[in-house]
């Protein structure tokens, strides 16, 4: 079994948030998570540029780990961007 995307991640919380079940099938028999595949390319390509909330989050979570830029890793580019991304949400 493949690692689910991003994009098919994304359509499956905006599915189970409109109808409770992202499995929920439309009439044709086909998962809800598909009809909602465009919203989440929109949704994500909306958070494509960071805010300075979320720059500042990542810098203050780079600094916090003692990360320097040349440093970075897959990692810390991990944890840099869940900081960004908790900045967006919060």
């Amino acid at each position: 079994m493949s690692e689910m995307g991003m994009v098919e991640r994304v359509a499956r919380a905006i599915a189970k948030s409109a109808c409770g079940d992202d499995e929920a099938l439309d009439d044709r028999g086909t998962p809800a998570w598909r009809a909602c595949l465009n919203e989440a390319k929109v949704a994500i390509k909306a958070m494509r540029e960071p805010t300075e909330a979320m720059i500042l989050a990542a810098c203050a979570k780079a600094k916090e780990e003692q990360v320097r830029p040349i440093e970075i890793n897959r990692i810390d580019a991990d944890t840099l961007y869940r900081a960004m991304i908790d900045a967006a949400l919060g």
